[in-house]
């Protein structure tokens, strides 16, 4: 800083740096603002001071460093269940398409076979139907060929071979015959006997020698 007289005879102060007239003048002492005290510190304060604020900063941003890296380990095991669960899901997903589509050929395999089955229950009611029209039509006859369990409609007069009807006639022959001689018998020995009339009567007589 220079100070100089002018020509009215005033003392001028002009600054040796910016070269401006008049510059503000402070006092140094410990009330200067820090920025400017800074500037009129020792070296040792000034190299302390920085040093103190390099590992403030450095440890700042340590802190910064260390949640950031937990953050992204936190992200990684994140992605890591995520990317697991999505594996376990494609896989789910693919069983579930075989099983769809395994069911699906069942379902149409069943769907065969209940068509299958409805065509044989009409075909089964069809031909029932024909036999009960056949068993209840009483002018008509089963045929040979059909059901041999089915009865005929058409009735019959015992058959008997004449020798047989012939035993038979003299078997009555005889026990008339024999009927008859008891019954002479025992009216000759005077023992009651009865007779039932043609009519339904009973009427009794003896016979005393």
């Amino acid at each position: 800083m220079n100070s100089f007289f002018n020509l009215s005879g005033s003392m001028t102060i002009k600054c040796k740096v910016c070269q401006k007239d008049n510059p503000q003048i402070l006092e140094i002492n410990r009330n200067l603002k820090p920025q400017l005290l800074e500037l009129f510190s020792s070296l040792t304060d000034g190299f302390s001071k920085v040093v103190r604020d390099i590992g403030r900063i450095s440890d700042f941003q340590n802190g910064h460093r260390q949640r950031l890296i937990r953050h992204l380990h936190i992200k990684s095991s994140n992605f890591e269940k995520l990317q697991t669960f999505c594996k376990e899901e494609i896989k789910k997903k693919n069983q579930y398409k075989q099983d769809f589509f395994r069911l699906s050929i069942e379902y149409k395999r069943k769907c065969e076979e209940t068509s299958e089955l409805k065509a044989k229950i009409n075909k089964m009611k069809s031909s029932t139907l024909e036999l009960g029209d056949v068993t209840h039509d009483p002018f008509r006859t089963p045929v040979s060929g059909k059901a041999r369990d089915q009865r005929s409609f058409l009735t019959s007069t015992p058959f008997k071979h004449p020798h047989r009807y012939a035993e038979d006639v003299t078997e009555t022959t005889i026990s008339a015959t024999n009927q008859t001689d008891s019954t002479i018998s025992f009216a000759a020995c005077g023992i009651p006997v009865v007779s039932t009339d043609p009519g339904g009567e009973v009427s009794f007589f003896s016979t005393f020698k």
